[in-house]
């Protein structure tokens, strides 16, 4: 019986730096050159080792600049956007590659996160309006509502800016000198 290796991220990854390597007709020489250019003192058997599982880890750092060399937004490096296995997320959680996808961009939690948790992290900036990611927006505007019922009052201008009226201590103003309306844009 042959012995195969647990299928991890770093796998994931090697996997789609070949597939994208090879359909941009760069050799792993030229791959590791340009990421010596961008500071990353990557060979060309450093490539290789990636491509055929000897490398196990890349760092974040390699991973963005592997994106950058690559022309593709990281989020494309790590999960396949045509995979409908599961993505080993961490040694004991795997997930559909769509959901982690969602994941990785920020849009939605993985379904045993507390998505209270995790909308907390969002800068107000990326609730933007709604014609920018509609997908997005009609499930973050309902978590957003589900959040916000203990602290005040929000609703959406005709213009699409997001609005939360919050009550604040006397005098109208919080420590930080905002007044009681924030716009989101």
């Amino acid at each position: 019986m042959a012995h195969t290796e647990p299928d991890t991220a770093t796998r994931h990854l090697a996997r789609r730096v070949k597939e994208v390597r090879t359909r941009r007709g760069l050799t792993a020489q030229q791959l590791a050159e340009a990421l010596q250019e961008q500071g990353v003192s990557w060979q060309r058997t450093t490539v290789v080792k990636l491509e055929n599982g000897t490398r196990e880890n890349v760092t974040f750092n390699e991973v963005l600049a592997l994106a950058y060399v690559l022309g593709v937004a990281p989020v494309h490096l790590m999960v396949d956007p045509d995979s409908a296995e599961p993505y080993p997320v961490t040694e004991q959680v795997a997930a559909p590659a769509s959901a982690v996808r969602s994941w990785v961009r920020g849009f939605k939690p993985l379904d045993d996160t507390d998505p209270r948790t995790f909308y907390t992290e969002v800068p107000a900036v990326e609730f933007g309006k709604r014609e920018d990611h509609p997908e997005r927006y009609d499930w973050v505007w309902d978590i957003t509502r589900y959040l916000t019922r203990s602290m005040g009052r929000l609703y959406r201008r005709e213009d699409g800016t997001a609005v939360l009226e919050v009550e604040l201590p006397a005098g109208g103003r919080d420590d930080s000198g905002e007044s009681g309306e924030a716009a989101e844009r």
